[in-house]
Order: C-alpha cells, then sequence, then structure tokens
C-alpha cells in the first residue's frame, strides 16, 4: 500500500556552503532529468514534482515523525477492520491493487463536475469499513441482485465495480492523508510575475559569464525549456546554485550582486511553496470525487439489498446505512482514524 510522501524544499542558501568548482565548470547533463545538472550543480527538479502526481505512488517518508504516524494509523485501521471480522475476507489490499483500481476509474473521476462532488458524509475509514462488509454481502445475494440488473431495477455498473470503487476510494485517501502529512512552512504569498523577472534577469546574466561554455549554454537552453510553476521553482534554485557556487571567479562580472540572489532564491520558496499547496488541494478534491464514486454505488445497492431483505429483521445488519461506525470502546468517539499507509 501507499508510503507517506516526502517533498523537499526547493533549494536556497543552504547552497552557498558547497565548495566552488573549477572557474568556468559547467554543469552536466544527467539521465534523470532534462534539466538536471551534475555534482558541479544539484539536480534540477525537485522531488516534489514527482511525488505529486495522483497517478504514482509517492516515494517513502524520511521524516521520524512521519514514519511513526503511519504506523500508528496502520494498526489503528487493522484494528478497525478486526473489530468488524473483515480481516481474512477482504480482496487484496496490496498496493498494485490500489493503485490499479484508481487508476481504471481515474477517467470518471476526472469526468466529475464540481457541482457533482460529495464530501465524505462520514470518516472515510468508516466508509471504506462499510464498503467492504457490503462486497462481501452482495457475493451471497448474487443471484437475486443480478435478477434486479436484469429488469432494470440496478444498475450493472454498480454491482460490478464496488470493489473497484472502494480500493480506489481507500487509494485516493491515502494519497490525501500522504500529502496532508506534509506541513507546509508558512510562507508569503508568490509573486509570479517578479519571480518570472528574476529568473530572466539570472539567464540573461548567465548567458554572458559562460559565453564561452559550451557545457553551460546548454545547460541554460535546457532552464529556458520550463514552463510550469514548478519549472519557475526549479529553474530559479539551478540558476542560483550555478552562481554561488563559481561565485569567486565570477563575482563582478555582470550586474548580479549576492542580494538578488537572495531574493531569486526566496522567489523559488514562494512559488515552490504555492504549487505545493495547490497539490495538497488537488489531491483533497481527488478523493472527494473518489468518495461520491462510491457514495452513488454504495446507495444503489444499499437500496436492492433493503428491497430484497425487506421482510427480515436484520434487513439493518446486512446492508447497513453509510454513516459513521459506532465507537469501539465505551466513552470513544465513532471511529475517524484516517486510512493509513502500508508498511512494505
Amino acid at each position: 500500500m501507499a508510503k507517506i510522501s516526502s517533498k523537499t524544499k526547493a533549494a536556497s542558501s543552504d547552497a552557498s556552503t558547497e565548495s566552488a568548482p573549477p572557474k568556468n565548470a559547467a554543469p552536466q547533463k544527467s539521465t534523470s532529468s532534462k534539466k538536471a545538472a551534475s555534482t558541479e550543480a544539484p539536480s534540477k527538479k525537485s522531488a516534489s514534482s514527482a511525488a505529486s502526481k495522483t497517478s504514482k505512488m509517492p516515494p517513502p517518508p524520511t521524516d521520524p515523525a512521519q514514519i511513526s504516524a503511519a504506523a500508528t494509523l496502520q494498526q489503528s485501521f487493522q484494528a478497525l477492520l478486526a473489530a468488524e471480522g473483515l480481516s481474512d475476507h477482504l480482496p487484496s489490499l496490496h498496493e498494485q491493487a490500489l493503485q490499479q483500481a484508481y487508476q481504471r476509474v481515474l477517467p470518471r473521476l476526472n469526468a466529475l463536475s464540481v457541482k457533482e462532488i460529495l464530501n465524505p458524509a462520514l470518516p472515510v475509514a468508516d466508509a471504506v469499513v462499510l464498503g467492504f462488509q457490503l462486497y462481501l454481502q452482495i457475493q451471497k445475494d448474487l443471484p437475486r441482485l443480478k435478477k434486479l440488473v436484469s429488469i432494470g431495477e440496478l444498475s450493472a455498473e454498480c454491482l460490478e465495480q464496488l470493489e473497484t470503487l472502494v480500493l480506489a476510494l481507500l487509494y485516493a485517501e491515502l494519497l490525501w492523508q500522504n500529502a496532508r502529512a506534509l506541513k507546509l512552512p508558512k510562507s508569503e504569498k508568490a509573486d509570479v510575475s517578479s519571480a518570472k523577472f528574476a529568473r530572466q534577469e539570472l539567464l540573461s546574466a548567465a548567458d554572458y559569464v559562460w559565453r564561452h561554455d559550451e557545457r553551460t549554454k546548454k545547460y541554460l537552453k535546457q532552464i529556458r525549456e520550463g514552463s510550469s510553476l514548478q519549472d519557475l521553482a526549479d529553474d530559479l534554485s539551478a540558476l542560483v546554485i550555478l552562481f554561488r557556487q563559481s561565485w569567486d571567479l565570477i563575482a563582478g562580472q555582470s550586474q548580479i550582486t549576492l542580494e538578488d540572489l537572495e531574493s531569486a532564491s526566496q522567489h523559488a520558496e514562494r512559488v515552490l511553496h504555492t504549487v505545493l499547496l495547490k497539490e495538497q488541494q488537488e489531491t483533497h478534491q481527488q478523493r472527494n470525487r473518489a468518495y461520491t464514486l462510491f457514495h452513488l454505488a454504495y446507495q444503489s445497492l444499499f437500496a436492492a439489498g433493503r428491497f430484497l431483505h425487506h421482510f427480515e429483521k436484520q434487513s439493518a445488519l446486512l446492508y447497513p446505512a453509510l454513516r459513521p461506525l459506532a465507537p469501539r470502546t465505551k466513552g470513544a468517539p465513532a471511529s475517524s482514524v484516517p486510512i493509513p499507509p502500508a508498511q512494505s
């Protein structure tokens, strides 16, 4: 299952402590990134750009506090499943199954309009547990439910995709919890126009300072290819480090000052903060989209199941309403444990 995401800040003033390379030393192109530098200049691409994609698994946690929190959540969720008697009867919950289920429903998630998206009316952990319970129950009632499908009283899609929707919701919740675990420091609002101007000033100065160095000229050409906010933050960070590492050799060769480099570094941090904050918001919305699809399927199957068992006293137990689970111990609140990342 998923692991807590680890996002890195853009390179900033601490880069000035790195050793300076020989005069006119230029970064080498790396195979890991179209704009990566050699050991003389750090990698252009921040880890945040790769880890933020909702369709990919985030990298493992590096923060001890996050690792401890993940272990605690894992134990809590396992206890919740055991309390419901589901531990030995669940569909596959390994990392690949979750990711594949999420990928299968991703087009449907993205097709939902903003007006259609629902906010979870109960803890998502409880929704997942209820979804697993419903999945097991419909296996027992499958022949009768298929009859309802044949007469048009139940959608075949709901019946066939419940397991996928539950797994996709679980994965979306993992991604959201991973994103939320990243505690972003407070930052001033990014001035994108000023950041772009600072980037252009550094590029122009670098063009002049390294005008006779073909390797650096190629590197600067690669930097110019970026157009996103993530690229803007990465470009500023790489340019600041490029200047600082050679500062003793190039000081005075352009109009750039150390104050300009510090200002550019601050712009990079603010832009990166904006990017990460936007990614958190998008991940949260995707979680709500996954819940919306699950909710619609659950409600349809709930109504069908209650119809099949409407003369039976245990119908409410066989097909429970989508609401928070009862407290596990006296005085304890209803389950609100977020879905935890798995420990590989």
